[in-house]
């Protein structure tokens, strides 16, 4: 972006207005470049943010968005340049031009304006005075006076002022300084990123330098400003001026806990290298001793990897030494060969009681660690996973190590006749902590696949044919049982659905309705399996995606034999002209023709049962910002409900929501409730830039609140303010745990104080940061 110099066409004195001007080849004045390369680095760090400001916090732009042709424009070498001057004399004796009276140089968006500007051809010295004003499409800079050398990019510019428009950032300086077209330099200067008219906060700083080569700056007698008390001082302070990394402190954390006390951490990021970093954070937990933890990244062409390592030594409460460590690593996702590493470990079974974040982390058993990789094509999948656990709850056994499992699924175009075939298959070898209790060994598991789909405009049928093998090689402890176990089970099934629909009106409002039947006939023969060892089998919850499943158990060491008919019906409602889905309710059972004889558990579903329980799901999305999900399981037998849900949500606008749920579930043989819990959640606003915020989780079997939060926030587009006040259980058997999270965050800068924010997405469903 240049302003171009340009030979007079007329005489050297006009005293009307000055003609349009011819670009010359000989002189390039780089004026407005070197003005917006000394003020713009000092803003980048905010302007790069890009937050979408909230009008009704911020009002409107301070300035105009940059406009696609106005910028091209001034690329472009046929963009004439203009001056306009009520006066213009030249000087032959010293080769200058003096411009003088509202004077105005202009070419695409870009306008200098000012009282007199004079230009020595000489010295390529241009001085300019008198109401000192640039305008470009996001941008207005104001100085009372400026002088500046083209041909070697310096100058400065007196008591200006800045406006930006993306960030709402503006300031001032008592005296900019170019150096070069690289570095400058800033005496008294501050700026804000709050509205012209509400500047809350300044950070100001005596004298600031930018070298945008080297992407920093640095400031000396900085302080932050805020309502008019300084809330921060540093003699000296260094950061980056654009998105290339450099080393230094991080905003610091806490919060206040009734179990470990007041936890400070105060990270720093370590850049050691363009494609590795690490941030090093020391952490005071007042009850119970200082802590290191540590985030280490490494990116390469063959791999990402990032390590956390967590250190506490002598645990004051705990009273020994209490660590954490994890390894996550992935491939390039553009790689033929795909794969990921997780691995995890930590000190003792408490380590994630005492620092998780919840009931969620208080209730992990097992740790798992797993490696994968993957090949695929368009019709071939390999793939291979190893996983382990580090057992944290003793009184639980411990599932099997997978060392490893290799799968191979193939999925080739249809073949003749429009038959599709598939065959999936895998080979594991499964390994105990304690293999003198359990069975331990390889198992391979084939199913190949073959059907043929008949559809139209309005119904499908779709025939399959499959044969599940699986065969053992096992160390068993029991030696009178198999060790070769093996079985070849023959599964045919028909699936066949109908899909009717027809139009209707409410109101204004085209809508459709659809009515979809489905059936689904499944037979597998039975099969006795009894010598073989369970795994990874186990029964699966029965729900409406239950029905069209061909086994009944979640793993391949069991095959259920099976003579039964699923029939499901849904019915949607959607908007004929944006096609939203209002309204899908649906409903389905299994009807058995025989006797289920292949078993794990019968207690939880009696084998000799002509039929299921009915499951039943509602998804609705209204107008008026109300969201309904609802979902049902009816014991017909018994004359009970076993399992019951129920979700809430009304969001009149975007920063307004309640949630509100209920579910349930009760054990088939005692007949009992085993869960039963409500939760409330709930951001609303209590004014033009407060919000209130509270949620609410508790068991009705325990009589015991899980979990409880409130708080604020505060927003005026500059800065915003959150507390919260949190009490939740790890764990039912003992006391509550108390905590107070704050957060201030000024706009363009960082955040003062833990994540509150981050919290609020997590617990409160729907919420969404107003910027």
């Amino acid at each position: 972006m240049h302003f171009i110099f340009c030979e007079m066409v007329s005489a050297a004195a006009d005293t009307g207005k000055s003609p349009v001007y011819r670009k010359s080849s000989l002189t390039r004045i780089a004026l407005l470049s070197a003005m917006l390369a000394g003020v713009a680095p000092v803003l980048a760090h905010a302007e790069n943010n890009d937050l979408p400001f909230d009008p009704a916090l911020c009002g409107g732009p301070i300035s105009t968005q940059p406009d696609p042709a106005n910028l091209a424009a001034r690329e472009d070498p046929a963009t004439p340049v203009t001056i306009d001057a009520d006066r213009v004399d030249y000087f032959g004796a010293t080769q200058s031009y003096r411009f003088a009276g509202n004077v105005l140089l202009q070419q695409a968006d870009q306008q200098l304006q000012a009282d007199r500007i004079v230009f020595n051809q000489e010295t390529s010295r241009a001085d300019a005075s008198g109401n000192l004003r640039y305008y470009e499409d996001g941008l207005t800079l104001w100085a009372e006076e400026g002088h500046l050398y083209f041909d070697v990019t310096r100058g400065a510019l007196s008591t200006a002022r800045f406006q930006f428009e993306h960030s709402y950032t503006h300031g001032d300086a008592d005296e900019i300084i170019i150096e070069d077209s690289q570095r400058s330099r800033y005496r008294d200067v501050r700026f804000t990123t709050c509205p012209p008219d509400r500047t809350d906060w300044w950070l100001r700083g005596s004298e600031l330098r930018t070298d945008r080569e080297e992407g920093m700056g640095s400031a000396r007698h900085a302080w932050l400003q805020f309502m008019g008390v300084p809330l921060f001082y540093t003699p000296y302070i260094s950061f980056p001026i654009d998105d290339r990394r450099r080393s230094g402190l991080l905003a610091p954390s806490y919060r206040q806990s009734s179990r470990s006390g007041f936890d400070l951490r105060i990270p720093y990021y370590w850049n050691m290298a363009p494609n590795y970093d690490a941030v090093l954070a020391p952490r005071i937990v007042t009850r119970r001793g200082l802590m290191l933890d540590t985030e280490w990244r490494l990116l390469t062409r063959q791999f990402a990897a990032e390590t956390d390592l967590q250190y506490l030594p002598d645990d004051d409460l705990y009273g020994d030494d209490r660590w954490l460590a994890s390894l996550r690593m992935e491939s390039p996702e553009e790689r033929a060969i795909q794969w990921e590493l997780d691995l995890n470990r930590v000190s003792d079974e408490d380590y994630l009681r005492d620092f998780g974040s919840g009931i969620a982390s208080s209730s992990v058993s097992h740790l798992p660690s797993l490696a994968i990789a993957s090949y695929q094509t368009l019709d071939l999948r390999v793939s291979a996973q190893a996983q382990t656990w580090q057992t944290l709850d003793q009184e639980v056994s411990s599932p099997y190590r997978i060392l490893p499992r290799v799968r191979v699924d193939y999925n080739p175009a249809p073949i003749a006749a429009g038959l599709d075939y598939r065959l999936e298959s895998e080979l594991t070898y499964f390994d105990h902590a304690n293999p003198s209790a359990r069975d331990t060994g390889v198992r391979a598991h084939v199913v190949p696949t073959l059907s043929r789909t008949w559809d139209g405009l309005a119904y499908f049928i779709t025939p399959s044919f499959a044969v599940s093998h699986t065969e053992y090689w096992l160390d068993r402890p029991d030696n009178s049982a198999a060790e070769n176990p093996s079985s070849t089970i023959p599964i045919f099934s028909v699936e066949a659905g109908i899909f009717l629909e027809r139009d209707f009106a409410l109101g204004n409002r085209a809508l459709m309705q659809t009515l979809e039947p489905r059936l689904f006939y499944l037979y597998v023969p039975e099969y006795d399996q009894s010598d073989q060892p369970r795994f990874d089998t186990r029964d699966s919850e029965l729900t409406l995606g239950q029905l069209f499943r061909t086994n009944r158990f979640t793993g391949p060491d069991r095959q259920g034999d099976a003579n039964q008919v699923s029939a499901a019906l849904t019915s949607r409602v959607v908007d004929r002209q944006s096609g939203r889905e209002h309204l899908s309710a649906s409903v389905g059972q299994i009807f058995y023709l025989e006797d289920r004889e292949v078993t794990i558990n019968d207690a939880l579903e009696d084998p000799t049962r002509n039929s299921s329980d009915i499951m039943a799901e509602l998804r609705s999305q209204l107008p008026g910002g109300f969201n309904v999900f609802a979902d049902y399981r009816w014991d017909p037998y018994d004359n009970r409900t076993r399992r019951s849900g129920l979700r809430l949500q009304y969001r009149p606008q975007p920063d307004a929501v309640i949630n509100l749920g209920y579910r349930s579930r009760t054990e088939r043989d005692s007949g009992s409730r085993e869960l039963e819990q409500t939760d409330l959640s709930f951001v609303w606003p209590i004014g033009a830039r407060w919000h209130a915020i509270g949620g609410w989780r508790y068991s009705l079997l325990d009589n015991e609140t899980l979990e409880q939060f409130a708080g604020f926030e505060f927003d005026n587009c500059c800065w915003s303010f959150r507390l919260l006040a949190r009490e939740y259980v790890r764990d039912l058997d003992r006391e509550p745990e108390r905590e107070v999270m704050f957060q201030l965050e000024f706009t363009g800068l960082a955040d003062v104080g833990r994540s509150v924010q981050d919290f609020m997405i997590d617990a409160v469903t729907g919420y969404r940061p107003r910027r």
